[in-house]
């Protein structure tokens, strides 16, 4: 017997209406199939080309929604608490990401350049 060994994050949709997401505080859940529809979106605001991308996350649908996107697009991904944070500052400014998405979920392009990134 062959496993699939492809990453679960690939082929979302395989596992339906299955509950994906519940959202503790409302109870709202989003099935496989709605974030799937939902990464596939958020994918083309980021682009094919490989990336550096930060990314200020929390416990919410959108910051799931965004870093699975991100690793459907093979971009690197840093997950960052705070943008506001002068440390944060402090690594934007030295690592210089393509692309930084805040806590409102805008995706900003901080830099144009290619970025060399590990493989």
């Amino acid at each position: 017997m062959q496993l699939d060994r492809k990453p679960f994050f690939q082929d979302l949709g395989r596992f339906g209406d299955a509950p994906a997401l519940i959202v503790a505080d409302t109870g709202e859940t989003l099935s496989y199939l709605d974030l799937a529809a939902r990464v596939d979106a958020r994918k083309s605001d980021l682009g094919t080309t490989r990336k550096l991308v930060f990314i200020e996350a929390h416990n919410d649908i959108g910051s799931i929604v965004d870093y699975l996107a991100c690793l459907q697009g093979g971009h690197v991904v840093y997950l960052l608490e705070d943008l506001s944070s002068p440390k944060v500052q402090e690594l934007v400014d030295f690592y210089k990401p393509n692309i930084v998405i805040d806590g409102q979920r805008s995706v900003r392009t901080v830099n144009e350049a290619p970025t060399v990134l590990h493989p």
